[in-house]
């Protein structure tokens, strides 16, 4: 049995479902955001025994110790009943939170596609760049501090424009509490600095220490998609628009953008097998530049990146090759 632990609207998901079917693999999808609401989890605990059990919305039931490999997905965080009282609603949050942890640790048999903590370890950009150079891929020169003569020093160094990046999300928005959802105010994109911008934002390190980099010059944007032993690459045309120069993600529909299967040289297809390999990761979605001087640039990796636009852009088979690798993880034939 493959679990996907997703959100019902991811419709990735769904393809993998169906690529799993066309294997005669058994699958089910638990979607966080139902429990405790629309779906239960059970685990009865003792010093002769230890059972735990999903059941989801609509009645089937998922025994853990059926499950033999876990596709960590996409969830939506665990949703509260609106009726209860506020004082109770960190208490719950927390309550839920810890026995969803406890399903996961449950599930710790199976195989995971990725596991949840390095999900987390490797989502930090810092870790990501730092071990992106050990393993001889080339990086923008990069400076994150909140010291603003550091920061003035590191620009005044770098015969070329500097961009800032958020690295730890990309969302201004409130809330009262994380059992909210953000309501969102504003994206953060990588941007272009100039004079002004950079003094006004030195001023402000104190408050909110930044992330700095050289800024490329670039060909084209890659986009990597890494599945096991496998790498699908895709060449994203970012330069034929003015919003999507410094960041594709930028213009108001990306999947506009010209999109390619890309060759890369083998040394840096290599170089982006092993960092995944690094991170104890079998899936990542890796962002490459290819600047004007012809080199590969490593700017970042995201451990459960989308990747469903660029299949349907390019044809490169990634739903295929999810559902063989997870297949391939110890599914059992349905």
């Amino acid at each position: 049995m493959i679990l996907i632990v997703s959100d019902r609207k991811d419709i990735q998901a769904y393809y993998v479902m169906v690529e799993l079917d066309t294997l005669g693999i058994a699958h089910s999808l638990f979607n966080v955001a139902d429990f405790p609401t629309k779906s239960s989890v059970s685990q009865v605990l003792g010093n002769t025994s230890d059972h735990c059990s999903i059941t989801v919305d609509g009645g089937s039931i998922i025994r853990a110790s059926d499950v033999t490999a876990v596709w960590y997905r996409k969830p939506d965080p665990p949703k509260m009943r609106q009726d209860i009282d506020p004082d109770e609603r960190e208490f719950t949050f927390h309550e839920i939170h810890s026995g969803v942890q406890g399903l996961y640790d449950a599930l710790g048999h199976a195989r995971w596609m990725n596991p949840i903590e390095q999900v987390r370890i490797s989502s930090n950009k810092l870790k990501q760049l730092r071990l992106a150079a050990r393993l001889g891929m080339q990086i923008p020169r990069t400076i994150f501090t909140n010291d603003e003569r550091e920061a003035r020093k590191f620009v005044d160094s770098i015969d070329c424009k500097v961009v800032y990046k958020p690295i730890g999300g990309r969302y201004l928005g409130t809330r009262s509490g994380p059992w909210e959802e953000l309501i969102v105010t504003r994206e953060i994109y990588t941007t272009l600095l100039d004079e002004s911008t950079i003094d006004a934002g030195l001023q402000r390190l104190s408050m909110c220490p930044a992330l700095l980099q050289q800024h490329i010059e670039k060909a084209l944007d890659i986009r990597v998609t890494v599945v096991g032993d496998k790498a699908f690459s895709a060449e994203i045309h970012s330069q034929t628009t003015p919003e999507t120069t410094i960041d594709w993600r930028r213009g108001k529909d990306p999947s506009a953008l010209e999109h390619k299967a890309h060759e890369l040289p083998p040394h840096v297809e290599r170089q982006c097998l092993d960092l995944v390999k690094s991170l104890a990761l079998t899936f990542g979605a890796i962002d490459l530049v290819k600047g004007k001087d012809g080199r590969y640039y490593f700017l970042e990796i995201n451990p459960n990146g989308q990747y469903g636009w660029v299949e349907d852009l390019t044809g490169l088979a990634i739903n295929k090759a999810i559902a063989g690798h997870l297949a391939n993880s110890g599914g059992r034939r349905s």
